[in-house]
């Protein structure tokens, strides 16, 4: 009681918010006095700022709580995030990987096989020179 006392005095007279009242001085000290309305309200200040206190540590603890939450959040997403960026480097080293199979299989695939066209081209030609020599002869008769 005696810090609202310190505080009122202190408080400038034009605060809407506290009650009315008069200064009495009693030698170097001067104090504030109410009337019994002004200090019943005065009490109810008194406990709405014991109240507000009280709510202030409320949501200060909250606040404190959200922040280690916060802080768990980041580590989680910055491991989330060295996570993805090892996936991506995978991922690139997995996809040069299969370009270079994909491009070795199309060049054997793709690869020309001269013996066989030799081989089919001899008989080609062997096959077109017998008839024509076959025709020819046969219409030399």
């Amino acid at each position: 009681m005696m810090l609202i006392g310190i505080l009122l005095v202190l408080w400038p007279k034009s605060a809407s918010a506290l009650p009315p009242y008069t200064f009495h001085y009693e030698g170097p000290d001067t104090f504030a006095c109410f009337n019994l309305d002004g200090f019943k309200e005065l009490l109810k200040l008194d406990l709405d700022v014991e109240s507000l206190r009280v709510q202030v540590k409320i949501l200060n603890n909250v606040i404190e709580n959200d922040k280690i939450k916060i802080n768990k959040l980041q580590e989680n997403l910055d491991l989330q995030i060295k996570t993805i960026d090892e996936l991506e480097t995978e991922n690139d080293r997995l996809y040069r990987l299969w370009s270079d199979e994909n491009k070795r299989r199309r060049i054997i695939e793709n690869k020309t096989n001269w013996p066989a066209i030799i081989g089919w081209s001899s008989a080609g030609v062997l096959l077109v020179s017998t008839a024509v020599i076959a025709g020819y002869a046969a219409s030399s008769k």
